[in-house]
């Protein structure tokens, strides 16, 4: 998870350069829709594997 948001940030800098140099007017639907399912898809591995464990 913590390279998930290592990765997150990246994007977020790479993002707000492309913004500043005139590239690009934000970070987009996409961005958003992406790590929301890779954050809660994270959460929900680490949620099932005790579950399943039992």
């Amino acid at each position: 998870m913590k390279a998930e948001i290592v990765w997150l940030f990246a994007g977020i800098q790479r993002a707000a350069v492309r913004v500043a140099h005139g590239q690009a007017e934000g970070l987009g639907v996409w961005f958003q829709v992406f790590w929301l399912a890779v954050i809660f898809g994270t959460v929900a591995v680490y949620i099932m594997r005790p579950v399943r464990a039992r």
